[in-house]
């Protein structure tokens, strides 16, 4: 009713070696978000908890820190 809409972080493998994050509402409109922006299908679409820490630069962040800086959703994460 107010618009709020839960948004998760999903993993979707391009190749053999290289992944796609991409924050959306659920595995459909990931998949579908990375179709129509790498005009390919993903080869597996996986959820990741918005809590997974990995280290970006100098500095360790989760998925959640970096979801804030979105203004808008389904939006890519990180490649």
């Amino acid at each position: 009713m107010l618009g709020f809409h839960r948004i998760n972080v999903y993993s979707l493998k391009t190749n053999f070696n290289d992944f796609v994050f991409i924050f959306a509402r659920n595995h459909q409109e990931a998949t579908q978000y990375f179709a129509k922006k790498y005009l390919q299908t993903p080869k597996n679409c996986h959820e990741y908890p918005l809590d997974f820490e990995f280290v970006r630069g100098n500095e360790v962040v989760t998925f959640r820190d970096m979801k804030k800086e979105h203004a808008s959703f389904p939006a890519v994460a990180g490649y």
